[in-house]
């Protein structure tokens, strides 16, 4: 009997499986988050002329309010993501040890926890006020 290798296709196994969808877009959402929250600062700037000051230019108050909105949800949300990224792994940890893949992702999820730092601290003071 001879051993074959798996075939290959575009430079991966095929037989590696697909990450799910939902557990890429959970892997998304703190990138997503800073995304948002530097748009938000962008169009702010955009709409007072000048960069938005912290304690004087509330974020709620302009009308770039649905952004700021959009922003909070997947900021907030980022820490709920968080704890569900540690709680699913630790139950199906058989699958992250077979499949690579997710790994990954997973170090997609922790640059966009990292990618929090590229934001200036101004910007975050006048987000979070």
């Amino acid at each position: 009997m001879s051993s074959k290798s798996p075939p290959y296709h575009l430079g991966m196994r095929a037989d590696t499986c697909r990450v799910e969808l939902w557990f890429k877009l959970v892997c998304l959402v703190p990138l997503a988050a800073t995304l948002l929250v530097i748009l938000d600062a962008a169009i702010a700037r955009v709409v007072l002329g000048r960069p938005p000051i912290p304690n004087i230019d509330d974020p709620g108050h302009l009308s770039i309010a649905f952004i700021h909105d959009l922003s909070a949800v997947f900021v907030l949300s980022t820490y709920a993501m968080l704890a569900f990224l540690i709680a699913v792994p630790m139950k199906n940890r058989h699958v992250l040890r077979a499949e690579p893949a997710y790994w990954a992702w997973i170090g997609v999820f922790a640059a966009g926890m990292f990618s929090g730092a590229i934001v200036p601290a101004q910007v975050w003071a006048w987000w979070w006020d």
